[in-house]
């Protein structure tokens, strides 16, 4: 998200490496971004400047990040304004050594500024100033060869000659037939004006009619930046409010934790309201977790206010959220009101999982949307099966902490002797069943440069699961974090930096004469392959965007199609809705693979959209000597109107 601020005369930004990045490579972003305050701390008349700064490395936090710092080279760019949920800063490794760069793109992004070397339709050339001298030329017009650049080693081996933003004294629409955006977007304002205007609650003054931009002294500068570090870790707070203290209930909450704990660098904590006062403590499984039983001694709010308390004594991690599960959430707008600053402001995620239809669908929602959260929904209750009740919770726990998107989730049935008609097969973007087989082979593609992929069963009785490499050999164990036994409800393996190819999941019935039912998941972690899906309500309709962020271009194999089911409050499926999501036109951005539609969510209910992009095997790691093989990413947003 766009979770920069400013106060004071200083920003302050968050940045995440999208690889793991060495102690090397972080000092010189460093300082690249020292010189980059420097040489925004001039061109602004010493009125802004770059305060603190937070890194998380090795894709945390990629989702509320100012800037993601890539590892290949490249064109930088950026895809909104530091006020806009989900938009961010995307900086190339040569610019380790161009802070004019960092300083062009953060007009964009920090100063809602527009280039002026291009009309708004990416048109050239045109100009502002058309000065290169740097008494008059503007940064948004120039590249980084007219801007300071750095040698290998940190110093400086060009200072460059543009070093100024254009004011109304100096700015000029640029070609007639072609005026440049910042002229077109802005009615004629300089960039100094615009800025002005954005920032006028500061009191950042442009300069006048007749004057010039400031050229500071060289010795002249800002402070230094203060720098934060976070640990490449995620600190998970688990609230479970109000569910029934039951068996079913309890495996489904153990087998959650254990799987969370598998994929690793997951510190999974729980409030321990016995101490006095009460503390935050690790949330061990043996002995198991209790769920707190139906009626819970606190409300929702001060669950969560004694939480970030706590939470705010501790160390920061790179990641830190709170899983709240309740069957019974209520929230008043006031509570919401109270509860989203203070989480925004200790940078923590909620991730809110509803069970059964006795919930606050909108205020869960609310307090995820706005703390770049998650809100899920399973319409399943307690008194369901517990191989059902348990795919679904363990499911949402597990998609809460990692954002995984599913490469193959669905439900199938095992039938009995030859001649039994299979039993119906749960809604699912997958279904399979076979009414002789005595096995199911699934298979599933994972992708070039995945860091992570999770294969995992739950069933209602023991069934064999197996999990084929690419290479055609079975997963050993000692090559997988495993959860579960044959014999438990849950079953899966965690591979950490799982070569890429075609790998199959294989269930086996253990008994010929019965019937099996399993619900099956794989999950692909990649950085560098993030799916995204995003909604812009206008009236009644909401456009519906899918993206896909990646370091060249996909192509998809078949069209995508946004599957929309709406339930009402009581969970009964009202409508089932369908249909193709088209190319929308691409931003400035090459990194967005982007498809639309517009879908009516005037009525009342929950809704659950999801649609599946498949890429059809083509390369998307430049360099690469084999193709990245197919792959699957399932979106899914749940809205509530």
């Amino acid at each position: 998200m766009g979770s920069g601020s400013f106060n004071s005369g200083k920003f302050k930004l968050n940045l995440t490496f999208n690889y793991d990045a060495d102690a090397t490579k972080i000092d010189q972003w460093k300082t690249a971004f020292d010189y980059a305050s420097r040489l925004l701390y001039d061109a602004t008349d010493a009125q802004m400047q770059f305060g603190e700064i937070t890194i998380r490395n090795n894709g945390y936090g990629l989702d509320m990040a100012d800037g993601r710092l890539d590892e290949l080279p490249g064109r930088s760019g950026t895809t909104g304004y530091i006020t806009v949920l989900g938009e961010h800063m995307i900086l190339k490794d040569d610019e380790t050594l161009r802070p004019f760069v960092i300083v062009h793109e953060f007009g964009h992004y920090g100063l809602y500024l527009e280039d002026e070397y291009m009309t708004c339709f990416g048109i050239t050339p045109t100009h502002c100033t058309d000065d290169a001298s740097g008494e008059s030329a503007c940064i948004m017009e120039f590249t980084w060869r007219e801007g300071l650049q750095l040698d290998p080693h940190g110093g400086v081996s060009d200072p460059g000659t543009v070093s100024e933003f254009c004011c109304v004294t100096t700015h000029t629409k640029g070609l007639s037939s072609r005026p440049n955006c910042q002229h077109s977007m802005y009615s004629g304002q300089s960039c100094w004006d615009t800025i002005a205007d954005k920032y006028k609650a500061h009191k950042i003054t442009a300069p006048a009619s007749g004057q010039r931009p400031t050229k500071l002294a060289p010795a002249t500068g800002p402070d230094p930046i203060v720098w934060k570090t976070l640990p490449s870790v995620t600190t998970l707070v688990l609230i479970v409010h109000s569910l029934p203290n039951d068996s079913k209930v309890a495996a489904a909450l153990n087998l959650g934790v254990d799987l969370i704990k598998s994929l690793g660098a997951v510190e999974v904590l729980r409030l321990d309201n016995s101490a006095n006062p009460p503390v935050l403590i690790p949330a061990n499984t043996s002995p198991p977790l209790v769920p707190p039983g139906s009626g819970s001694p606190t409300t929702a709010r001060v669950s969560i206010e004694q939480v970030l308390t706590l939470m705010n004594q501790q160390p920061p991690t790179a990641r830190q959220g709170i899983l709240f599960i309740s069957d019974k959430f209520r929230i008043s707008k006031d509570d919401q009101q109270a509860l989203i600053p203070l989480m925004r402001s200790a940078r923590v995620e909620f991730h809110g999982i509803g069970v059964g239809d006795s919930i606050d669908f909108s205020g869960l929602q609310t307090l995820s949307d706005f703390t770049n959260g998650s809100s899920q929904f399973t319409t399943m209750g307690s008194d369901q099966p517990a191989a059902s009740f348990s795919s679904s919770l363990v499911s949402a726990m597990v998609n809460a902490v990692e954002h995984v998107e599913a490469t193959v989730r669905g439900s199938g049935v095992l039938p009995g002797p030859a001649g039994q008609p299979p039993q119906a097969a749960a809604r699912s973007p997958f279904v399979w069943y076979s009414n002789q087989a005595l096995s199911l082979d699934v298979p599933v593609y994972v992708d070039a440069g995945a860091q992570q992929a999770v294969f995992a069963i739950t069933r209602d009785q023991p069934l064999d699961f197996k999990v084929i490499k690419p290479t055609g050999q079975l997963l050993g164990a000692n090559e997988a974090t495993m959860v579960g036994d044959p014999q438990a409800p849950l079953q899966s393996y965690t591979v950490n930096n799982p070569i890429s190819g075609r790998w199959i999941m294989q269930v086996r019935r253990q008994d010929a004469s019965a019937i099996g039912k399993c619900d099956l998941q794989a999950a692909v972690r990649n950085r560098n392959v993030l799916p995204i899906m995003s909604l812009t309500q206008n009236g009644r309709a909401t456009e519906v965007e899918a993206w896909m962020l990646a370091p060249g271009p996909l192509e998809f194999m078949e069209p995508a199609f946004l599957v929309v089911e709406r339930y009402n409050k009581s969970g009964d499926l009202q409508n089932v809705e369908g249909q193709p999501m088209l190319p929308n036109i691409p931003r400035t951005s090459r990194e967005r693979q982007r498809l639309g539609a517009v879908v009516d969510l005037s009525k009342d209910g929950l809704y659950v959209l999801r649609t599946s992009l498949v890429n059809a095997g083509a390369a998307i790691n430049p360099g690469d000597d084999a193709p990245v093989p197919q792959f699957a990413r399932i979106l899914e947003k749940h809205v509530v109107k």
